[in-house]
């Protein structure tokens, strides 16, 4: 019982010690040098009921949140979480302030959790962002709700021109209801067949997209 009210005392203190936090507009201004880039970006999926090869895009951004990709044919991806700097330009830009600020030691590094509610990210739930506020990056970003975990992005990076650019992007997300389960015609089923399942399979449809980015070039124009 003790242990637990030490861990809530300093958990109520870290949050009273860094609600004003300024590691976002600090690394909001890092990424200020960056006017574009282009990228090659290998994606690779495992979706539930949805199959799509491994397939390498072409993707330009223009600050401060502009994406354009290039593509054969269809391609599965998350715009709006593949780069983490876009969600600080539009947490800066639209002045959104943190709900929730929360300092910890990590493996002994430096990390801030910070709670985000009301944005216009998101709809409805929490976006919490883990940051590494030594190397001053964003290490992952969670879209929590009604207590449950939307969605997970992790972000390892490349050092590239002396900016943390990304290096492996993965998204984690669950599904709300799973894809049907489709099969082509056949002898003995000449118009194919669609399951959609039971009301149980619509549960913990976890999917999973990652995204490999090379061959990057910044402020080089396109």
């Amino acid at each position: 019982m003790k242990g637990k009210q030490l861990f809530l005392f300093l958990f109520v203190v870290s949050i009273c010690l860094a609600q004003n936090p300024d590691i976002i507009p600090k690394i909001h201004n890092n990424y200020q040098q960056i006017n574009n880039f282009e990228t090659k970006v290998k994606i690779l999926t495992d979706v539930p009921n949805f199959r799509m090869p491994v397939k390498t895009i072409r993707l330009y951004y223009l600050k401060p949140d502009s994406i354009r990709i290039k593509a054969k044919g269809f391609t599965l991806f998350p715009k709006n979480g593949a780069l983490p700097f876009v969600y600080l330009n539009r947490m800066v830009s639209d002045s959104v302030q943190a709900d929730t600020v929360v300092e910890n030691i990590v493996d002994g590094k430096s990390i801030s959790y910070i709670s985000f509610q009301d944005t216009n990210l998101i709809k409805s739930g929490k976006l919490i962002l883990t940051i590494d506020n030594y190397l001053e990056r964003v290490e992952q970003v969670n879209l929590i709700e009604n207590a449950d975990t939307i969605s997970t992005i992790d972000f390892n990076y490349q050092n590239i021109n002396g900016f943390w650019m990304p290096d492996t992007t993965t998204l984690i997300f669950n599904m709300k209801k799973r894809l049907p389960k489709t099969s082509g015609p056949s002898i003995t089923n000449p118009f194919g067949s669609i399951d959609i399942g039971s009301a149980e399979d619509h549960f913990n449809n976890k999917a999973r997209i990652e995204m490999i980015f090379f061959d990057m070039k910044i402020n080089k124009g396109f």
